[in-house]
């Protein structure tokens, strides 16, 4: 796929804490030659989903589409406040860009074999 669409979840007052990370994205995927949209609509059709603030989503009933990689820029420790049930679930289900090799490294000790990769 060679069409990026980067959504951030608004649905928290602190959503614009995203915007330079989904800006450098943005520059990044359109320097390499692909086709990039910042959007809000989850409704587009070819395109691949990168979405930030999923760490949210526990709150409502927010389905993702089927083409999404969540960008985590949460720490992952135990207790963490992020680290809700449905936000894990969704770390499970889909594949994951994480900022930090030590999430990585302690996401893997947890996850299920057959789930998608970071």
């Amino acid at each position: 796929m060679n069409k990026f669409a980067l959504a951030t979840l608004k649905m928290s007052s602190h959503y614009r804490c995203f915007d330079e990370v989904v800006e450098l994205l943005f520059c990044g995927i359109n320097k390499i030659g692909y086709e990039c949209i910042i959007t809000d609509d989850f409704n587009l059709k070819n395109y691949q989903y990168i979405v930030f603030g999923a760490n949210l989503l526990y709150h409502s009933n927010s389905i993702l589409p089927e083409q999404v990689i969540i960008y985590n820029l949460e720490q992952i420790y135990p207790d963490s406040p992020w680290l809700k049930a449905g936000y894990i679930d969704y770390l499970l289900q889909y594949s994951v860009i994480d900022y930090s090799l030590q999430n990585i490294e302690k996401f893997l000790e947890n996850k299920r074999p057959d789930s998608c990769g970071i």
